[in-house]
C-alpha cells in the first residue's frame, strides 16, 4: 500500500487531489492511504519516514513548501516530492530538494495523470522497501532492490545495501517472516540473502554480489530448491 501526503492549506485544493488520486491509483489497481495537513509546520512536526509520496503546496503559511521540503530532506532522502503551485518561479526550484515533478494551479486531471504515470514505476518500487532506525536512531527506508543481504552479527543485525551497511539491534528472524514473500531466504542463522543478487553456488559457499557468504549443510537443500524457484519464475 502506498502512503500519501498532501500539505496543503486549501480544503478546495485537497479533495481535488485526493479525488484524483483515489481515482487513478483505483485504475492501476493500487491500494493507497491518503493523508491530509492543512499547513507544513504541523506535518513536519509529526513527520515519519513512511510516506512513499508528498504533494506540497509551495506557498503555505508561516513555512513555505521549499523550506518543509528542505526539512523533509534532511529527515528523508528517498520520499517523492512533487509540489503544486500558481507560482510556477518558485517550482523550479525543486532541483534543491530533488522534487520529482510540480503540478500548475489549477490542476486538470490530464495533467495530474501524465505526472503520476511517469511516477508510478518509482512509486512501486519505494512501496517494496522497509523502513530501518539505525543504531544512532536515524530513520532509514531500504528500497528492497537494493537489499543484497542482511547479517546478525552479536544481535546486531548489519543491512548491507549497494556499497554501505546499516546497523540496528532487531531480530533476523522478523526479518525472515517478512521478506519471505520477497525473494528472501537463508542461507544459514546468521544470513537473509536476496535471492536476486546471488550469482552462484560454490560448495558450501553462495556468491551475493561480490561476496561469499557461508551455506550451512541442513540449509543447502532448501536454499537451492529456493534460488530454483525463483530463477525459474514460480516464486511466489
Amino acid at each position: 500500500m502506498l502512503r500519501i501526503a498532501i500539505v496543503e492549506d486549501e480544503a478546495e485544493m485537497r479533495d481535488i487531489l485526493k479525488r484524483y488520486l483515489n481515482h487513478f491509483f483505483s485504475e492501476k489497481k493500487v491500494d493507497i492511504s491518503i493523508f491530509e495537513f492543512e499547513d507544513a509546520i504541523s506535518f513536519i512536526d509529526k513527520y515519519k519516514c513512511d510516506y512513499n509520496l508528498i504533494f506540497l503546496d509551495i506557498n503555505l503559511p508561516h513555512m513555505t513548501g521549499l523550506e518543509a521540503a528542505k526539512k523533509i530532506r534532511e529527515l528523508d532522502k528517498t520520499t517523492m516530492l512533487i509540489f503544486v503551485t500558481n507560482l510556477v518561479q518558485f517550482a523550479v526550484n525543486g532541483y534543491q530538494v530533488q522534487a520529482f515533478d510540480y503540478l500548475v494551479k489549477p490542476v486538470n486531471y490530464n495533467n495530474f495523470a501524465l505526472t503520476m504515470n511517469r511516477a508510478l514505476p518509482s512509486l512501486n518500487s519505494s512501496s517494496e522497501s522497509i523502513l530501518v532506525v539505525d543504531n544512532k536512531r536515524v530513520m532509514h527506508r531500504i528500497l528492497l532492490s537494493k537489499l543484497k543481504y542482511i547479517e546478525v552479527v552479536d544481535h546486531i543485525l548489519k543491512f548491507h545495501v549497494d556499497d554501505m551497511v546499516i546497523e540496528t539491534y532487531d531480530s533476523l528472524k522478523k526479518y525472515e517472516s517478512m521478506l519471505t514473500r520477497y525473494d528472501f531466504f537463508s542461507c544459514n542463522r546468521c544470513y537473509l540473502v536476496n535471492l536476486r543478487f546471488v550469482t552462484s553456488i560454490i560448495k558450501n559457499e553462495v556468491v551475493v554480489g561480490d561476496e561469499k557468504l557461508l551455506i550451512s549443510r541442513p540449509k543447502k537443500a532448501e536454499f537451492v530448491q529456493a534460488l530454483n524457484r525463483y530463477l525459474g519464475g514460480s516464486q511466489a
